[in-house]
């Protein structure tokens, strides 16, 4: 009460923390693997990502192992997933780092 600006800012936080929850819950419950790792490439791109000439290099090391706890799959599945991305050129791994090169169709898999 003695504090209002503090209080909105933590208010702020809990609701963004809530936003960012029901996203992670939806995409968990809804989409398939594709779907579920393009999510995790947007939230890490925005949180994480160095925009560059060419695309959106997110400066974060993840083993396929972590990215499939993160998305609740399987680290074969990721593994295939973010190869089958490469193929399509949609990212490149640089020096461990993922790469996105073609955001408008990563966003596809989010639809």
């Amino acid at each position: 009460m003695d504090y209002p600006s503090i209080a909105i800012k933590i208010i702020e936080a809990l609701a963004k923390k809530t936003r960012l929850l029901t996203s992670q819950v939806k995409e968990l419950v809804f989409k398939n693997a594709a779907g579920k790792l393009a999510g995790l490439l947007k939230r890490f791109a925005f949180d994480f990502g160095v925009k560059r000439d060419d695309g959106i290099l997110i400066e974060l090391i993840l083993t396929h192992n972590e990215i499939a706890n993160l998305i609740g799959t399987s680290r074969v599945t990721v593994t295939k997933t973010i190869n089958d991305f490469i193929d399509q050129g949609i990212i490149k791994i640089y020096k461990r780092k993922i790469y996105i090169k073609d955001e408008d169709k990563l966003d596809s898999y989010l639809m």
